[in-house]
């Protein structure tokens, strides 16, 4: 009988730890939508705002231009000279891509016999291929931001994990724990 109670209590604490580390991811890390199109929902033909257009940038100019003073175009060709000139990766193709959607740039390389293809747009895209097969950026995310994600993909030994201080935001999950990556 004892032997059964400890099988039992060891499936309990195993399933309290998944249901905690589940809870903790989905409560901290699914963000709503920040723009998009009402969707045609009795509650939004009763406000009248069916296919308006919600959330999405700012039509204050001036201060998108003080806030990222690069254009989508010129953020990556400035992307591709850093990766080109940091980390040695010759032969980077640069495409853009303009549709109603939005606009996207592209940088594509092999290294050690693997493709890389970097999206940098100023849309989201839900497309399972898109979201498997690239490394997706924002066009407000910084340069910096890009080339530290893109040297912790491309040079994963560089880069070690550490638990959480009190109050600051963890950045991935290790072993169901909040983690920081750092610089070895």
């Amino acid at each position: 009988m004892k032997f059964q109670e400890e099988i039992n209590n060891h499936y309990k604490q195993r399933k309290d730890f998944i249901e905690k580390s589940f809870d903790y991811t989905c409560d901290n890390f699914i963000e709503k939508a920040r723009s998009g199109v009402y969707k045609d929902t009795p509650e939004n033909r009763k406000l009248g705002r069916v296919g308006q257009k919600y959330g999405g940038k700012k039509e204050d100019n001036n201060k998108s231009q003080k806030d990222n003073p690069l254009t989508l175009k010129e953020k990556t060709e400035k992307l591709r000279n850093i990766l080109i000139n940091k980390f040695g990766i010759d032969h980077i193709g640069l495409t853009h891509s303009e549709t109603d959607f939005g606009d996207s740039s592209y940088l594509t390389w092999y290294m050690e016999d693997e493709l890389y293809k970097v999206r940098i747009s100023d849309h989201e895209s839900t497309n399972v291929h898109r979201v498997e097969n690239e490394i997706m950026f924002k066009d407000t995310d910084t340069i910096e931001k890009m080339i530290f994600t893109l040297e912790q993909i491309m040079f994963p030994e560089r880069f070690t994990f550490r638990p959480t201080k009190k109050g600051e935001k963890p950045t991935h999950i290790k072993f169901g724990k909040p983690s920081v990556i750092i610089r070895k």
